[in-house]
């Protein structure tokens, strides 16, 4: 009796262990927005140390480059490049996924691959919805019909209704995603790609191809002449459209468009004290260059800054400023303050180098 008891017991923990490792983290959907203005929705997911966007392929049709926001006040962002790598009858894309919310990513692909989901018309389904602002909402939805076993349709519980923005949403049973929407279904409803359809061939192209996609989406850092590493750690410089990431001041090739003055604080990224000589900030391009520029430094690795002045003056107007060579000053955190800029529009920062 003990023993059955015993077995029992085993038997239950072990049941409730695996519902923990399949339910453990929750759907992260979020709005998606293309660079060229196209709007939707999709789920974050975590495979191979990287943090992925799933969403329908009809969103990137003219463009890869795509923001995301989290549901949250205010919502987490990103940014990434997406390939819409299947075949036409699946509307799936991947894209590569960066800034906070590629660091808040915590669901892992291969825990909703898990086994095959049961459709059911009696179960109430809900359809995640994240709105610009980070509000999001999950109207309920019922099952339609099941016309193979690649794609359903489901139906709006009450007052919701289908429209084009809701591309690329997933639909849940409790925290499990079950299908994603990629078609308005009448007034009322939606035609969805099974989640067993969108796991295999997501799961499949990424082994095969994810790290070479990410390495493509993810520019090597600026070579730092100084021998030390930097990285972001705040800005107040409004990006002057949707993609741009004020880290990129520290990547190759990915110039950071911005509006307005404001600042960009740099922190060594191993949080050691390291010695400056000198800075340079470069604009290439056919946008505004900044003119009034301010760099101050700090010994602290965190809290509120405590500026001490290094150098100052206007970046010339072809688009190059360049402290020269000063007297080497330790610090652990760079504030690079703008106060203006040669022409009008958005400014252009290509990149930033220390010495």
């Amino acid at each position: 009796m003990a023993r059955t008891a015993i077995q029992s017991l085993s038997l239950l923990f072990t049941l409730t262990l695996a519902f923990c490792i399949v339910s453990g983290a929750a759907a992260q959907p979020v709005t998606v927005a293309t660079s060229l203005g196209a709007t939707g929705q999709g789920l974050l997911v975590r495979q191979g140390g990287a943090c992925w966007l799933l969403t329908a392929a009809h969103l990137m049709a003219d463009d890869g480059a795509f923001e995301v926001r989290l549901e949250g006040q205010p919502p987490v962002t990103g940014d990434g490049e997406a390939a819409q790598p299947f075949w036409e009858g699946l509307d799936l894309a991947i894209g590569f996924v960066r800034g906070g919310a590629g660091e808040a990513c915590t669901l892992r692909l291969d825990e909703i691959a898990r086994g095959t989901v049961s459709l059911s018309g009696t179960t109430r389904y809900r359809l995640a919805y994240v709105a610009r602002s980070g509000a999001a909402s999950y109207p309920g939805m019922r099952l339609t019909d099941v016309p193979d076993h690649k794609t359903f349709s489901a139906d709006f519980s009450r007052d919701a209704r289908a429209f084009q923005g809701r591309s690329g949403a997933f639909l849940l049973d409790g925290e499990r995603p079950v299908g994603m929407a990629y078609l308005a279904d009448g007034e009322n409803g939606h035609r969805f790609i099974r989640i067993e359809e969108i796991t295999m061939n997501a799961r499949r192209w990424l082994a095969e191809r994810g790290d070479a996609f990410r390495g493509t989406a993810a520019p090597e850092p600026v070579p730092q002449p100084a021998g030390y590493e930097l990285v972001v750690v705040e800005s107040t410089l409004a990006p002057a459209e949707i993609g741009q990431d004020v880290s990129d001041v520290l990547e190759d090739g990915r110039p950071f468009l911005f509006r307005g003055n404001g600042r960009i604080v740099l922190r060594v990224a191993d949080g050691s004290l390291q010695k400056l000589r000198g800075l340079r900030i470069l604009s290439d391009g056919e946008e505004a260059v900044p003119r009034g520029i301010s760099v101050d430094i700090d010994r602290r690795f965190e809290g509120p800054l405590d500026y001490n002045w290094f150098a100052s003056g206007p970046m010339d107007p072809a688009g190059e400023f360049d402290t020269g060579l000063r007297a080497e000053r330790e610090m652990r955190r760079i504030v690079i303050s703008i106060s203006s800029a040669w022409g009008e529009g958005p400014r252009r920062i290509d990149r930033i180098e220390v010495y």
